[in-house]
């Protein structure tokens, strides 16, 4: 087997007007949130499947003159700023389960460790039954906003 002499990263490089795919993508709320999977299977469906369902991957294959008609296509733009407020409100919001149900977190933050969550297939991990388990719990709790990390 030959070992590699370097590893090569590519960034994309987005346009302005969509640098905000790139914070979607590296944040796996993506992989529970209709919206945002639409949002990316419309920026480019082959792409989507080749991938693997995986917006980062994605980005960082498509082709720029792809990027550049999206810019210039007005209902794409609107999409994207409809999710974008979407994800802004989810994050930033104040009165999520969690809060209404047992007020502002005094404690510390929930750390929960498991070898194998199970939150999306692109992420390439063994997840046996429990794996996807923990992942489902993670995914729950990102709802609640409970200050959970795994």
């Amino acid at each position: 087997m030959i070992k590699p002499i370097a590893r090569i990263s590519v960034a994309p490089n987005l346009p302005p007007e969509l640098d905000r795919l790139q914070t979607l993508a590296y944040n796996l709320r993506w992989s529970w949130d209709h919206d945002t999977i639409a949002l990316f299977r419309r920026f480019d469906d082959e792409l989507w499947f080749q991938s693997n369902r995986n917006p980062v991957w994605m980005l960082g294959l498509v082709k720029q003159e792809r990027l550049h008609h999206l810019v210039e296509d007005p209902s794409f733009m609107v999409q994207l700023e409809s999710v974008w407020n979407n994800f802004q409100t989810y994050m930033n919001d104040q009165n999520t389960w969690y809060r209404t149900h047992y007020g502002a977190a005094k404690a510390p933050y929930i750390a929960y460790f498991s070898m194998e969550f199970g939150l999306t297939a692109c992420l390439r991990n063994y997840s046996g039954g429990l794996g996807v388990l923990s992942g489902d719990h993670m995914k729950s709790a990102a709802t609640w906003t409970c200050r959970w990390w795994g």
